[in-house]
């Protein structure tokens, strides 16, 4: 969030531009270190499988380049919006390299609102999805449009966003 005192971004503020004074409560965790736990529902489709990776404690999420093809995961818990509060999510992922017709997404989201990182064919994008008075909207926001840094090595960090190692996406949002 940018602080509006200075109008730089700064970690110790909420989505509302609160100061941070407390430390977050931890509303969901799952980690995959001996088995596939209990606590998402997976879907696939055509060639679509999600298999527990015993060697790396993680699902690998397999389709093959045939249409129709999904693989999706969700977890079961439900988080319910609490007026007023910011939330904090923090996704750890990686990505398969980009390829035509294939799309990948990670974040808070569901069939109607959230917000997520997606690499389809090769644009990458932020998306907000949200449903309101009946319409579905998408609103993408491709790398190569983020304000500040555009994570491709010429930006204030420095840093050139690879999704096919390993990354977190932190999200802090209101609605």
């Amino acid at each position: 969030t940018t602080d509006p005192g200075t109008g730089t971004k700064s970690a110790a503020l909420d989505a509302f531009g609160r100061l941070r004074v407390s430390n977050p409560f931890t509303l969901f965790d799952s980690s995959h270190r001996y088995a596939d736990n209990d606590l998402w529902a997976t879907a696939t489709g055509g060639t679509g499988n999600a298999t527990f990776n015993a060697s790396r404690g993680l699902v690998d999420l397999n389709i093959s380049t045939g249409s129709g093809s999904y693989v999706y995961r969700e977890t079961k818990k439900v988080f319910d919006y609490q007026p007023g509060k910011s939330l904090l999510t923090m996704n750890t992922f990686t990505m398969s390299p980009p390829q035509t017709n294939l799309v990948q997404r990670v974040g808070y989201f569901g069939s109607e609102n959230g917000i997520f990182i997606e690499q389809s064919g090769s644009q990458l994008s932020l998306v907000k999805r949200t449903h309101f008075n009946g319409s579905l909207t998408e609103t993408k926001i491709p790398k190569s449009e983020w304000n500040g840094d555009k994570l491709n090595g010429s930006g204030y960090s420095q840093y050139n966003l690879d999704i096919t190692k390993s990354q977190i996406l932190w999200s802090d949002m209101e609605w």
